[in-house]
C-alpha cells in the first residue's frame, strides 16, 4: 500500500490498505495498530477520487426532451401542472431492469466476471459487487443487484436532467406554491396520515423552492412512519415486542419487505424506495441521513431530487385529484 501511494496510485493503495486491515484483525497482537491503518485507508479513499474519471460515448443530446418537458407543464392550471409533473415520467420497472442487466451480462460477460468495489462521494468503500459468475446463488443475486443499481443510477440521471428538473423549474416559474395549493391536490391522499399532513406539505413546498435538504430531512423519517401507518390500515402491526414487553417499530428494510406493502404500493414504488433508501449497493440515503454522512452538495444532487419526486408521486397517486386528471387526459385523447 505504501509503495502504491508513493507512485500516486491511490485506488490500488486503498484496496491494499483494506486487505492490510483484514490481515491485522487476524493477529491479536497487531490489532492495536488497526486504527492507524484505518486512517491510512480513509486518506487513500479521499485521494482516489482524483483518479476517478467519467467516460461517455455517443453522448445523448437531451435538449429536445428538456424543452418538451417544460412545454408539457407550461401555462397549465396549477392542478394539471402538478399532476403532469408526477406522471410525465414513469418509475423504474424492476422486472424490466433485471432483464436488461441479465441480457447485458450474457452479451458482455467480461465486465461481470470480476468483483468491483463501490465507493461513496467521500471516497469511502461502502460495498463490494461480487462476480456474476458464481455457483453461490446468494453471490449471484448480490451481483445482479449491484448491476441493477448501476443501471438504475444512469436511468435516474437521465430522467432528472431530461424531464423532471426542467418540468419542476417551469412550474416554479409559473406558480406560487404553498400549503394551501398542495392541500388542494393531495389533501385526500391515502398515503399521508392526517396528523402528519403539515409536515409533508412543508417538505413538498421546500422542494418547490429547490430546498431539498429541508425537504428530505423531513420526508425520510416521515415516509417510514407513513409506511407503517399503511400496514396498520391493513391490520398488520409493524412492531416487534421483546420478552419484557418493550416495543420496537419496524424500519424501512422490514417494512418494504412485507407482502402487503408490495401489494399496496406495487413493485415499482417498492423498488425505488428500497433502492434509494436502504440498498447498500445503491444510494443508501436513509443510513447516510441517520449518520450525518451527506454533504451539503448531496442534497442538491440527482438522487435527492429524484427521491423527493418519487415521494411526491407516492403521495399524489392515491387521490381523487389524480383520478380526475387521468379522466381529463383520456377525454382529451378521445376528442382528438
Amino acid at each position: 500500500a505504501e509503495s502504491r501511494e508513493a507512485a500516486n496510485e491511490f485506488m490500488v493503495a486503498h484496496s491494499f490498505w483494506g486487505e492490510a486491515i483484514a490481515a491485522y484483525r487476524d493477529r491479536a497482537s497487531l490489532r492495536r495498530d488497526i486504527p492507524n491503518l484505518q486512517k491510512r485507508y480513509a486518506t487513500a479513499g479521499i485521494k482516489l477520487r482524483d483518479e476517478m474519471h467519467q467516460f461517455s460515448s455517443d453522448v445523448v443530446d437531451v435538449t429536445k426532451f428538456i424543452e418538451a418537458s417544460r412545454a408539457a407543464v407550461r401555462d397549465l392550471p396549477w392542478e394539471d401542472a402538478f399532476f403532469e409533473l408526477i406522471s410525465h415520467v414513469q418509475l423504474i420497472n424492476p422486472t424490466d431492469l433485471r432483464a436488461t442487466v441479465e441480457k447485458g451480462i450474457a452479451e458482455h460477460p467480461i465486465q461481470a466476471t470480476f468483483a468491483a468495489n463501490l465507493f461513496d462521494a467521500s471516497g469511502r468503500k461502502v460495498g463490494v459487487r461480487p462476480s456474476a459468475f458464481s455457483d453461490d446463488q446468494g453471490q449471484y443475486e448480490k451481483a445482479i443487484t449491484g448491476f441493477m443499481e448501476q443501471d438504475a443510477r444512469l436511468r435516474r440521471s437521465l430522467k432528472i436532467h431530461a424531464s423532471i428538473a426542467p418540468a419542476l423549474r417551469q412550474i416554479i416559474d409559473d406558480h406560487e406554491i404553498d400549503s394551501e395549493k398542495l392541500d388542494a391536490v393531495i389533501g385526500d391522499s391515502a398515503f399521508i396520515p392526517e396528523e402528519r399532513r403539515p409536515l409533508f406539505y412543508q417538505a413538498f413546498e421546500a422542494g418547490f423552492r429547490w430546498d431539498f435538504s429541508t425537504a428530505l430531512h423531513i420526508l425520510v423519517p416521515q415516509v417510514e412512519n407513513a409506511l407503517r401507518w399503511v400496514l396498520e390500515q391493513h391490520d398488520v402491526s409493524p412492531v416487534n415486542i421483546d420478552a419484557e414487553g418493550v416495543e420496537e417499530v419496524w424500519g424501512y428494510e422490514r417494512i418494504l419487505g412485507h407482502p402487503k406493502i408490495l401489494e399496496t404500493l406495487g413493485s415499482d414504488f417498492v423498488f425505488e424506495l428500497r433502492s434509494i433508501l436502504v440498498e447498500r449497493l445503491g444510494p443508501n440515503l436513509r443510513n447516510l441521513f441517520a449518520h450525518g454522512a451527506l454533504s451539503p452538495d448531496a442534497f442538491a444532487g440527482e438522487v435527492a431530487v429524484y427521491l423527493w419526486w418519487v415521494i411526491l408521486r407516492l403521495a399524489a397517486f392515491p387521490t381523487s385529484g389524480m383520478q380526475a386528471f387521468v379522466d381529463r387526459k383520456k377525454a382529451a385523447v378521445r376528442t382528438q
